[in-house]
Order: structure tokens, then sequence, then C-alpha cells
């Protein structure tokens, strides 16, 4: 079984794409200054445009949450600061903005139902289904990624990876990789 090397099939969306997360069959992506887009991938040869959605601001990264039904995009606004959005998708075209929350964000990923969004060396959490914040830990700088799995946050600087241990009411964290230095 050969597979090809190469696009396979596309979808013409406005904007540029700038991050994605899929759950199912659906594909979330930020679009920079043409929002949120929404892709039906159930054949992955012929993805289909389902939603488009402004959002105030240049859209840098997404997370989506099946069990709330809202996706959560960062967007840089006007003045070149972020924001971390919550967007209901409970029907998926016609979105709405539930809330713009103040923050630097930088980066955003789901597990569980939460938020889990990178603001300078902190990551707060937010409760998708209640939307409010529920949490913080810190990081020892500035982050570089986060990324939140059913057990575990994994948050990402210049010189270290640390683990947290995920579920509980406070993030533990388990341990530190420290980077190459020189």
């Amino acid at each position: 079984l050969a597979f090809p090397l190469g696009p396979v099939a596309a979808v013409p969306l406005p904007g540029n794409s700038r991050a994605i997360d899929i759950e199912g069959t659906t594909a979330y992506l930020a679009q920079g200054s043409a929002g949120l887009a929404l892709v039906d991938l159930t054949n992955p040869l012929n993805p289909i445009a389902v939603g488009q959605f402004s959002l105030p601001g240049d859209c840098q990264d997404v997370a989506y949450s099946s069990s709330a039904r809202t996706a959560a995009p960062i967007a840089l606004n006007q003045a070149a600061e972020a924001r971390f959005l919550l967007v209901d998708l409970a029907d998926p075209r016609q979105p709405d903005l539930l809330r713009n929350f103040p923050v630097a964000a930088q980066f955003v990923s789901e597990a569980g139902g939460v938020y889990y969004v990178s603001v300078n060396d902190q990551v707060r959490m937010y409760d998708a289904k209640f939307v409010r914040e529920i949490g913080w830990l810190a990081a020892e700088a500035r982050i570089s990624g986060v990324l939140a799995t059913e057990t575990h946050i994994f948050v990402t600087t210049d010189s270290n990876l640390s683990i947290f241990q995920r579920g509980l009411s406070a993030p533990a964290l388990l341990g530190r990789v420290a980077g190459n230095s020189a």
C-alpha cells in the first residue's frame, strides 16, 4: 500500500492558517485576520468548510473542548495585545463569542473540559463549560509552549520542559528536564 506524498485535498479558506486543533472529524483553524474556521474532515479527500467566524484581532492559536462545545482562540488586537477568547460552537454554523479575557495569552491547549492558557510565566486554567478561571500554575520563565493531555500538562520555556500531574485540584510538578544551554 503506497501513500501519496504531498497534498491529497485542499479547501480554500480566507486568511493564513496559524494553528489547528482536530476533534473527531472537525478541524478548528486559527486563520490570522480571518478569525476562526471550521472544516469537516469526514472525507479527507473532500474537506468541506462548514463555518467561519470573524474575531476581534489576529487569530494565532486555537484549542477545542468537545465536552463544552467551545473553541478557545488566542487573538492579537490592534495594539498587538493578545486576548484569550471563548467561542460557543454548539451550532458550528452560528458561532457566538462568549467571552473575551483581557490576558496576555500566547498558547492554548485543552484537556478534560479545561483550557490551559500560557500568560508570560504562568499557565492559567479556565473551565470551558462555566467560562471562568479556576486556577494557575507557575513556570520558571516565559512560556514557549503548553500541551495538556488527559493526565499531564507539559510546559516549555527557553530553558526547560516542566511536567505537571493533571486532574488534581492544583496540578503537581512531577519534574523538569533542563534544555541544552550550549
